[in-house]
């Protein structure tokens, strides 16, 4: 019988000190994509978070956080769906429709000033690089 492969962990990752770092430059993330998202449709960052289906405006916010998490901060379907109470299926069907919308020249043009931004905040504030 072959014996488990063990996995190595890389120098460093089991300090806590980086573990709270990089949980909180993840939370922090989140809190930006849900706020631009919401100020953009201009609905409450909270309405993102509910469960029930929603308005239209509320919808777009919340497939627009989705989107900004999987594309400007590289996170997994899982991940950005979770961020808002979405499944991963959940998650890559709004960043489908983000997708389409952005055919719309005003609307891609908007995406990348809204990327742009939350990037920038994300490097002037934000917890520092955390790898």
């Amino acid at each position: 019988m072959a014996r488990p492969r063990r996995h190595r962990r890389e120098p460093g990752t089991g300090d806590p000190a980086l573990l709270c770092a990089r949980a909180l430059q993840r939370q922090m993330q989140q809190q930006i994509c849900r706020a631009c998202a919401a100020a953009w449709a201009g609905v409450p960052a909270e309405a993102l978070l509910r469960p029930a289906r929603e308005a239209a405006a509320i919808v777009q916010a919340r497939h627009t956080a989705i989107y900004l998490a999987h594309i400007v901060f590289g996170f997994s379907l899982t991940r950005a769906g979770a961020m808002v109470g979405r499944d991963r299926t959940s998650a890559r069907h709004a960043c489908l429709r983000i997708e389409e919308r952005r055919e719309d020249v005003r609307i891609d043009r908007a995406l990348d000033a809204l990327g742009a931004a939350v990037e920038t905040w994300l490097r002037a504030f934000g917890p520092g690089e955390v790898s």
